[in-house]
């Protein structure tokens, strides 16, 4: 959001803001508003035609300054809070490692790209070593050859 829009609607858009919050004991200011696909707060401006924004950085830009290209991450971790004291500025990198630190980050089984659950990898390896084909597999454990040499050459499950 360009900063002189944040400025030209300030007081309204801070008004508006403020009317669709409920301030949590935990410091939070939970937007009760509309919420985006992610669970994050989303306002309207610029009326019926104009653009859905992230209330959390409208919320920065706002009260506190700029963001630019940057990310705003939650302190707190609660993707409703739109608390300036509460968030902060970082990288793509920074909002990674943040959420990997959170434990937000899926992993093995709960990913949602996961096709063989950890337990049936064991069996998928055995069965490997037996001298079964990678297309066999395929057929045996319902996914492509290709995702079972991705597997057996450790490239599948490096990040989860």
């Amino acid at each position: 959001m360009e900063r002189r829009g944040v400025l030209k609607h300030s007081m309204e858009l801070g008004d508006r803001l403020m009317r669709r919050v409920r301030k949590l004991d935990s410091g939070c200011w939970e937007w009760t508003g509309t919420l985006a696909g992610g669970g994050y707060g989303q306002i309207q401006i610029g009326g019926r035609s104009g653009r859905r924004l992230y209330t959390h950085r409208v919320a920065y830009e706002l009260w506190v300054g700029p963001i630019g290209d940057l990310h705003c991450l939650h302190r707190c971790d609660h993707r409703q809070c739109i608390n300036p004291e509460h968030l902060f500025l970082g990288t793509n990198a920074d909002n990674v490692a943040d959420k990997v630190s959170k434990r937000r980050q899926h992993r093995g089984d709960v990913h949602p790209l996961t096709k063989l659950p950890e337990d049936r990898l064991s069996e998928l390896f055995e069965l490997r070593a037996s001298g079964m084909l990678h297309r066999e597999l395929s057929d045996v454990f319902g996914i492509s050859k290709s995702h079972v040499s991705e597997i057996l050459s450790g490239n599948e499950r490096k990040c989860r």
